[in-house]
C-alpha cells in the first residue's frame, strides 16, 4: 500500500527584477444423586459421614475456565488415569469443585491445583512506536514469580474476546494455540518485551498470559492487561517556502536559494522523496541554462543543478541535474519522525548568457510504504 503527497515548485530568476516562485500543493495521496443404597451397615455409614462433611455442590465435579467432568466414576484410590489422547489426574478424598475467589486471589482444591504454575498477573500492551504503530503493539509479560523454566502463552483479542487468537512464536498473531507457542520468559522478551505484528490499522487490542512447567501445571487465563490501539496510516510532507528567487546573476559568482523539505510516516517500509522538473531553467524562445555534468557548479560556467544535506538527503556527495525523470533527494527505511532535508538549488552563468526571466517548475513527490 502505498500513499503520495506532492508538492510543486515554481524557479525562476530574472536579472533586472524580482522574480516568485509559484507553489501549488496538491494531495495524491452436580451434583451426584444417590437414588438407592444397598451396602453393608459399615459402608452405609461411611457414606453418611461424608455427606455431613462434604458440600453437595462439592462432589464429582471437576472443572477450569473450559471444560468441566461431571458424575465422575473413580475406581481407584488415587493416581493417573489415562488413554492415548488424554490423561486425569485425580484423588479420593479432596475437595475441589467449589473455587472461592477475588479479583487477585484464588483457593482451590485437589492435586491438580497444588501443582499448577503461578497465575501470571496482568500483562502490559501499549503503542509506544513514534510515530504510532498502524500494524503492532508493545507487549510485557508478567511471570508471576514462576520459575525461570515456566513456558507462557498469550492471547489476544481486538473485539473484547468475542473472538481469542495467540500470538505465534514468530510474533505474528493466528487462530491456534500450539506447542511452539509456548515459550519461556526470556524468550518473549524478557523485561524489553516484544512486538505483536499483523494488527489492523485503528483497532483496540487486549491480550492475558497462560503458564505451564510440565504436565498438570496449566494455569487458566490470567487477567487482561488494559487496552491499546494501534494508529491509523499515517504520511505528512511539507516544504519551509512557497517561493524561490535567484535574484540578479553574475559571472562572478554562484548563486544559491534553498528550502527544507520534513516528511513523517509510520509506513513500516520508509519514504522516497523524489524530485522532476518541466525542462530546463529557461527563458523561454531565449536561452536555457544548460545542466551541470561534471557533479559541481563553478562560477563562471553557466550550469545549473541541486544539492542536498541532512542525514536522509541522496544528493549529499555532489551537485545534481534535475531532470524530466525522477531522481530521489531524501528517504529513509523505516517508520520516521520529522525527518528534515535541505535542498540547495544553485546556478552560475558565463558573460554570454541573455539576459531575461528564466524559471522552470519543480515538483517534490513524497512516498510511503505501508
Amino acid at each position: 500500500m502505498r500513499k503520495n503527497k506532492e508538492e510543486v515548485l515554481w524557479v525562476g530568476f530574472k536579472d533586472t527584477s524580482p522574480r516568485r516562485i509559484l507553489l501549488k500543493s496538491s494531495i495524491t495521496k452436580n451434583l451426584c444423586k444417590i437414588k438407592k443404597i444397598n451396602f453393608s451397615t459399615a459402608l452405609v455409614w461411611s457414606i453418611i459421614f461424608c455427606l455431613i462433611l462434604v458440600p453437595l455442590n462439592s462432589l464429582a465435579v471437576m472443572q477450569s475456565e473450559n471444560y468441566k467432568i461431571k458424575y465422575e466414576t473413580i475406581s481407584g484410590g488415587q493416581g493417573l488415569e489415562q488413554s492415548t489422547n488424554y490423561q486425569l489426574l485425580e484423588s479420593i478424598g479432596e475437595v475441589g469443585a467449589s473455587q472461592q475467589r477475588s479479583t487477585n486471589y484464588l483457593i482451590g482444591g485437589g492435586q491438580a491445583f497444588g501443582i499448577m504454575s503461578n497465575l501470571p498477573p496482568a500483562p502490559t500492551l501499549v503503542n509506544d512506536g513514534s510515530p504510532a504503530y498502524y500494524n503492532k503493539l508493545h507487549f510485557t509479560i508478567n511471570t508471576g514469580n514462576n520459575p525461570s523454566d515456566t513456558l507462557f502463552a498469550i492471547a489476544i483479542t481486538d473485539d473484547d474476546w468475542v473472538t481469542t487468537k495467540y500470538i505465534q512464536n514468530d510474533n505474528s498473531v493466528g487462530d491456534t494455540l500450539d506447542s511452539e507457542d509456548w515459550q519461556n520468559y526470556t524468550n518473549w522478551g524478557g523485561a524489553s518485551g516484544e512486538l505483536v505484528t499483523g494488527l489492523e490499522p485503528e483497532t483496540n487490542h487486549k491480550i492475558k498470559v497462560g503458564a505451564r512447567q510440565g504436565d498438570f501445571t496449566m494455569t487458566g487465563w490470567g487477567p487482561e492487561s488494559s487496552g491499546a490501539a494501534t494508529s491509523a496510516l499515517s504520511l505528512s510532507f511539507s516544504i519551509s517556502t512557497n517561493s524561490l528567487d535567484f535574484e540578479t546573476l553574475s559571472p562572478a559568482a554562484i548563486s544559491t536559494v534553498n528550502y527544507n523539505i520534513t516528511s513523517s510516516t509510520n509506513g513500516e517500509w520508509g519514504y522516497i522523496t523524489t524530485v522532476v522538473e518541466d525542462g530546463n531553467l529557461r527563458d523561454p524562445g531565449v536561452h536555457e541554462i544548460s545542466d551541470v555534468t561534471d557533479g559541481e557548479v563553478d562560477a563562471g560556467h553557466e550550469e545549473y543543478g541541486i544539492m542536498t544535506s541532512g542525514s536522509e538527503g541522496q544528493m549529499n556527495s555532489s551537485d545534481y541535474a534535475i531532470t524530466s525523470t525522477n531522481q530521489t533527494v531524501a528517504s529513509y527505511s523505516g517508520p520516521i519522525a520529522d525527518s528534515e532535508t535541505t535542498v540547495n538549488h544553485k546556478v552560475s552563468i558565463d558573460p554570454s548568457t541573455p539576459s531575461g526571466g528564466y524559471y522552470h517548475i519543480i515538483t517534490l513527490i513524497c512516498t510511503s510504504t505501508f
